[in-house]
């Protein structure tokens, strides 16, 4: 999924990764990703063992885009061969 505004990001709980504008950014721009936005329409992020917290790690900055975490990699399970005693 390409980058979309930020007006039409999920507000439901939904995982989304975020890109911010703003001074801090001297390139322009950064991205946070697995953030979401809560019952009461704050962006939050989890910044890791602190846990839970708004996004406003980036105070002067504004979200202007979203898009959805990229899938996983689909990782093969291996074989669990078992004997059988009955053999």
């Amino acid at each position: 999924m390409p980058w979309s505004p930020i007006a039409d990001a999920p507000r439901d709980g939904t995982l989304i990764d975020v890109w911010f504008n703003g001074p801090r950014h001297k390139d322009g721009g950064g991205r946070v990703p697995d953030c979401w936005y809560d019952p009461d329409g704050n962006l939050m992020y989890d910044y890791g063992r602190d846990g839970p917290g708004k996004a406003g790690i980036y105070v002067d900055d504004e979200p202007t885009h979203f898009m959805l975490p990229p899938e996983g990699p689909e990782i093969p399970q291996p074989v669990i061969r078992t004997s059988d005693p009955a053999a």
